[in-house]
């Protein structure tokens, strides 16, 4: 597949839990305290969803906020904050609105907009890259999609602006999880955007993936489905099925669907373009029929 490769930031962290802060630099030296951080964090908020501000009042009030600090100051805090982006990205990890107040902005939350803007720009122009904000999850019961949270997630990834296929950034490595994931995440679209664990554990056996057995490639294969679940490719919910032959009490079991990560950073047209790739173009015509009306585009041809 083609892939973009990414330079790799200039500080790699191994640990899952800690992210280096790379706004210590810039940190002026009268640290706040966390009630004041807290403080800083609930107004911003405040004025961030109240009265539902138009982008120029937003924009307007960060400009202002940024004028107790001088363009060198305010131009290495948006450093801070690219360089905070692809270290979180090269570990597969969202960036959250609170990491970057915490660790690059600190006293000064209310430049969030102005700062997270003039980084897009950077990542844009330099990486091909851009910061998108991951959507809500949604929530199923009994295999019914109930909804989702319409709050703002305030977390991001960076996406991939140029002109590939896949849209994964490439940091290269890991090359064959990005084929394996590709092909899970085509197993759900053709099975009405949903497949129960049974169902995963059967195609996966099928491409001689056995739970339990360690792979030559992929090794462990449930902790790697768990590493997909944590990366946000895939998301697992619980459906809760009665067991008939049975009649006991209700079995629990797992679906699988895309994840946040994957709905930003693939185009399901592109996952539609692999599956035909893959069975041809004189493939089964009712599924890919069937795939069309489902995604509401039709593949290239």
């Amino acid at each position: 597949m083609s892939q973009r490769r990414a330079k790799r930031p200039l500080i790699e962290d191994d640990d899952d839990d800690e992210i280096e802060d790379y706004g210590s630099n810039s940190q002026s030296n009268d640290t706040p305290t966390t009630s004041q951080y807290r403080k800083d964090m609930l107004d911003d908020d405040e004025d961030y969803n109240s009265q539902q501000q138009t982008e120029p009042s937003k924009y307007r009030l960060a400009e202002k906020a940024a004028q107790s600090l001088s363009p060198e100051e305010l131009e290495l805090k948006v450093k801070d904050v690219v360089r905070l982006a692809l270290c979180t990205e090269f570990r597969k990890v969202p960036l959250k609105r609170e990491d970057i107040n915490r660790r690059v902005l600190h006293e000064h939350s209310r430049i969030f907009h102005l700062v997270f803007d003039k980084a897009q720009e950077k990542l844009r122009e330099t990486f091909g890259m851009e910061l998108v904000e991951l959507p809500s999850k949604e929530k199923f019961i009994n295999g019914g999609r109930k909804g989702k949270d319409k709050q703002a997630t305030k977390s991001y990834i960076l996406r991939n602006i140029l002109p590939v296929e896949e849209g994964f950034i490439d940091w290269g490595q890991d090359k064959k999880h990005i084929g394996l994931i590709m092909v899970i995440l085509s197993l759900i679209l053709v099975n009405n955007r949903v497949l129960s664990d049974d169902q995963l554990k059967h195609f996966l056996r099928r491409l001689s993936i056995r739970e339990g057995v360690e792979h030559s490639e992929f090794g462990d294969i449930d902790q790697l489905i768990s590493q997909f679940i944590k990366q946000g490719y895939l998301d697992k919910s619980q459906a809760n099925i009665v067991d008939v032959s049975s009649q006991s009490n209700e079995v629990a079991l797992f679906e699988y669907r895309w994840g946040p990560r994957s709905k930003v950073e693939i185009a399901e047209i592109n996952v539609l373009n692999f599956i035909t790739e893959v069975f041809g173009k004189k493939g089964d015509s009712l599924m890919l029929k069937a795939l069309e009306k489902t995604i509401g585009e039709k593949f290239q041809h």
